[in-house]
């Protein structure tokens, strides 16, 4: 498991855990779910300036434990 921190322009903050094996798609998912985020939102997230694509898993990107994601909304 990943402990996650999201983090808003607004700086709004929220705290995640997400199995590492998991995509970035599932992640934001399980975002909008537990934040009730309307599912036709776009979300988008990026660990150092880049965008994480939704096909990735986590495992397979730079993301650890306690890192934290920049959440875009548009």
């Amino acid at each position: 498991m990943l402990s996650l921190l999201l983090k808003g322009r607004d700086r709004q903050e929220w705290k995640i855990s997400v199995n590492k094996n998991s995509t970035v798609a599932k992640l934001i998912a399980k975002f909008k779910r537990e934040h009730k985020i309307d599912a036709d939102k776009e979300v988008q997230l990026q660990f150092d300036g880049e965008e994480l694509e939704g096909d990735v898993k986590l495992v397979d990107t730079e993301v650890e434990d306690d890192d934290c994601l920049d959440v875009i909304f548009s």
